[in-house]
């Protein structure tokens, strides 16, 4: 079963099942009902990088992620997921525990920065990611059919969803930051989230994270 939204190879069991389902239909009803919203605050965010055009297609689909489960909008300030729980709540409520559950926990969605620290599955498909702030690290499977695999020791970023089985997964393509200095963007990018407290809020944390990742392109881009 593969859908438009996700693109995904394959299930593996009900429950991944439902949330890639929901997943798709958060993603038609963020195009649907808040496409406009989301190309503005885009466009701004793109506008005020300066960055390249090439740079620019590289980061654009996780922050439409970003801008979809982390960025609080209207007088409200909710986000466009928050706003999709609420208007389907009765559809949520038919869901197992353990999916409503997992829905749940996407409500303290952050992306971030992660080194790769295994890409040797016999699959593929799973990695082990040790984010930059906390040195926690993740397993992450990535199902979509196609997709750029991570490597060991690169630097990547960008928003992984919880699914359930102390695994995560991607929404589209992760941003791949690639350079001789990896170590020095890192160090960067942790001493301005120590100056700017990122650690004292989940809201914090999420509208930081544009200011990280130009962080992050920037000293890359200076490095070469």
């Amino acid at each position: 079963m593969a859908t438009k939204a996700t693109n995904i190879v394959f299930f593996p069991d009900k429950v991944q099942e439902d949330l890639f389902d929901i997943l798709d239909d958060v993603f038609y009803y963020s195009i649907n009902c808040f496409k406009e919203k989301i190309n503005t605050i885009i466009d701004e965010l793109l506008s005020g990088m300066k960055i390249s055009n090439e740079l620019e297609e590289k980061i654009f689909s996780q922050l439409i992620y970003w801008s979809t489960y982390c960025l609080p909008i209207g007088t409200k300030k909710e986000t466009i997921y928050e706003h999709y729980l609420q208007e389907n709540s009765d559809r949520i409520e038919d869901k197992t525990l353990k999916v409503r559950e997992v829905l749940s926990s996407w409500l303290q969605l952050n992306p971030s920065f992660y080194y790769v620290e295994r890409d040797d599955s016999l699959s593929g498909r799973l990695f082990v990611l040790r984010e930059v702030f906390s040195e926690q690290s993740k397993i992450v499977c990535i199902y979509n059919r196609k997709f750029q695999a991570p490597k060991r020791g690169e630097l990547i970023s960008g928003l992984l969803m919880p699914m359930g089985d102390d695994t995560y997964t991607t929404l589209g393509g992760l941003i791949h930051l690639q350079g001789n200095n990896l170590e020095q963007v890192a160090n960067e990018m942790i001493a301005y989230a120590i100056k700017h407290r990122l650690g004292t809020s989940l809201d914090n944390r999420r509208m930081l994270y544009p200011v990280l990742l130009l962080i992050a392109l920037k000293q890359l881009a200076s490095g070469k």
